[in-house]
């Protein structure tokens, strides 16, 4: 029943729960390690949690380097309340990347689409923007050629008549 309840406890891939008695002997550990049933004999407690339970016997968290494989594991123990025993819980540093990873993962990818949708939206606000600075700054040349009391000529870059105002087709007979 105690495996069970532990079951649900995420400690992700290389993390367990353990429920020890008050010398920290194991009574029962989640997930159960792979070689658990080799000599019968549960695991003992490393020297880091005793040192910490004598100094901390109510609980404490704590890092330490695992002892089957050497990587650093956030340990956390408890003294069950009115009872001779101890929970602890133990997780690899590298579980709580990949959980961070996971859940930030999405939220970068969100925020590079906005940012993305922010440029896109300013570029075509700016765009416009110019096309009707364009557009006003054609119709103010229109007025002044057509009120013009001269002939006036537009030439292109090729030197095509473009445009002219009544004067000059008056002068030029059109």
């Amino acid at each position: 029943r105690i495996a069970r309840i532990f079951s649900t406890v995420d400690v992700g891939d290389s993390g367990s729960v353990v429920l020890r008695t008050a010398d920290l002997r194991q009574i029962v550990q989640h997930p159960q390690p792979a070689d658990s049933g080799a000599d019968g004999a549960a695991p003992q407690a490393t020297p880091k949690l005793l040192e910490m339970v004598r100094s901390y016997p109510e609980g404490r968290s704590y890092q330490a380097p695992a002892e089957h494989d050497r990587s650093e594991h956030h340990y956390t123990f408890r003294r069950v309340a009115g009872y001779p025993l101890y929970v602890t819980v133990g997780r690899a540093a590298a579980d709580f990347s990949a959980n961070w990873q996971r859940t930030v993962a999405p939220l970068v990818a969100l925020c590079g689409l906005m940012i993305a949708l922010i440029l896109w939206g300013s570029w075509r606000i700016y765009r416009l923007a110019q096309e009707r600075a364009r557009q006003r700054g054609d119709s103010k040349a229109a007025r002044v050629l057509e009120a013009a009391p001269v002939a006036m000529l537009l030439v292109d870059g090729e030197g095509v008549i473009a445009n002219a105002n009544p004067r000059a087709a008056a002068l030029l007979g059109y």
